[in-house]
């Protein structure tokens, strides 16, 4: 940040808080078991992997099984788990506006509410 002219200037990076899942690796085997229920090997994942993420599933999420057992080896992305869970469960992953993993059904941008407004003002400008 710089002060000019009676205005701070500077710029704002985002990162996706998926960012911490595809960067990080898993530290043994993963497998979500046959006939288990996708909610519960998330959760398992999660405790397991102790990486202290924060996640949620939309309200249009039911819980489903596994129909076969899928294996994740050890050095791999916990995103390809994460993503396993969220394709059976017929949903995606998303980030929500306060930075929560949301594994949720898709809802195209034309058909979803607003979810958070920019704030503008005088000392603030947003440029394309």
């Amino acid at each position: 940040m710089t002060f000019d002219k009676g205005r701070y200037k500077g710029s704002i990076e985002l990162v996706s808080a998926l960012a911490r899942y595809t960067d990080d690796v898993l530290q043994t085997n993963f497998t979500i078991g046959k006939n288990k229920t996708y909610k519960n090997e998330l959760a398992r994942l999660f405790k397991r992997e102790a990486t202290g993420g924060k996640y949620k599933y939309g309200s249009n999420v039911s819980d489903k099984k596994c129909t076969s057992a899928k294996l994740f080896e050890s050095g791999k992305s916990p995103m390809e788990p994460i993503q396993a869970v969220a394709k059976g469960l017929g949903a995606r992953v998303d980030v929500d506006v306060y930075g929560v993993m949301t594994i949720d059904k898709y809802i195209a941008p034309s058909k979803r509410p607003c979810s958070y407004i920019l704030p503008t003002g005088e000392y603030s400008v947003v440029l394309p």
